[in-house]
This record gives structure tokens, C-alpha cells and sequence, in this order.
């Protein structure tokens, strides 16, 4: 990390198409290594928008941005990451890679989804943004929440 072609503090990074926002990333602290194209974060926030405007929030304390693909990975070093999805579900999961190109998160690691009367876990999740559909890909089990 000492060889960074730049710091920045405060880091902030837009990704657009046309005149649509299509996500933000914003970390306290960026190092920015120019020839392997990526963008090491520290204290990142991520917002992802969909077709109705703000779909999914999540903060972590490491991430990676990768400035030619614009993927990134996004992981926590105690805690799980908590992603908000504006339906009211809440994921629980250790790492996040977003792909870019076809607007998907994915991982590899244990899930928990809460929300809606419902409480899913499992291992590995795919969610594609575009349709709000998200896949617990292993090992799934569904429990209902009580009433409150």
C-alpha cells in the first residue's frame, strides 16, 4: 500500500450511464494504484440504484474498486456487512463482489436474509440488481419470523 500512485481522502466515485446514476462508492481513504488499475478503500459506504432509484446500501472497512472494470469487492474485518435493500430485506454476509457489466453482487460466503415475515440463510448469494431478484445458492433454509 505504500507504493500508491495517490491518496485520497474523502474518495468518492460515481458510476453513470447517460445522465443516471448507477452507483456510489465513498471511502474515508483511497490509494490509488495506477498500473494495476484499482482503488484500495478504507471506511467505504456503497449505495447501488436500480430502476427506482436507491436499491441496496451497504458500508464496509476494506474495499477494492477496480478503476478499469469498475467491479469491486467490499468485506468487513469483525463484523458481517449489513446490505439495506429498500424492499425491506436486510443480507448479513462476510464479503461482496459487484460485477459491473451485468450489475450483480455476488458471494461465496454464509448468507442470512431478514425481512418480510421471513428469515433465509445459506451460502452463497447472486443478486441481480436490474430485477431485484436475489439467489441463496447453497444450502438454503427458510424459517418465519414471528409476528411483532
Amino acid at each position: 500500500m505504500d507504493a500508491a500512485d495517490a491518496m485520497i481522502s474523502q474518495f468518492t466515485f460515481t458510476q453513470r450511464k447517460g445522465d443516471v446514476v448507477q452507483w456510489e462508492v465513498q471511502a474515508q481513504e483511497a490509494r490509488l494504484f495506477e498500473q494495476d488499475k484499482q482503488a484500495m478503500l478504507r471506511v467505504v459506504a456503497v449505495t447501488l440504484f436500480g430502476q427506482r432509484g436507491k436499491e441496496l446500501t451497504v458500508t464496509g472497512d476494506d474495499g477494492v474498486l477496480n478503476t478499469e472494470t469498475k467491479d469491486f469487492l467490499l468485506s468487513n474485518r469483525l463484523e458481517p456487512l449489513v446490505l439495506h435493500v429498500e424492499s425491506g430485506y436486510v443480507i448479513y454476509t462476510n464479503h461482496l463482489a459487484w460485477t459491473d457489466q451485468t450489475r450483480e453482487i455476488r458471494t461465496e460466503d454464509p448468507v442470512r436474509i431478514v425481512g418480510q415475515g421471513l428469515v433465509v440463510t445459506g451460502r452463497g448469494l447472486l443478486g441481480h440488481l436490474d430485477t431485484e431478484e436475489f439467489e441463496v445458492l447453497e444450502d438454503v433454509h427458510v424459517d418465519l419470523a414471528p409476528a411483532s
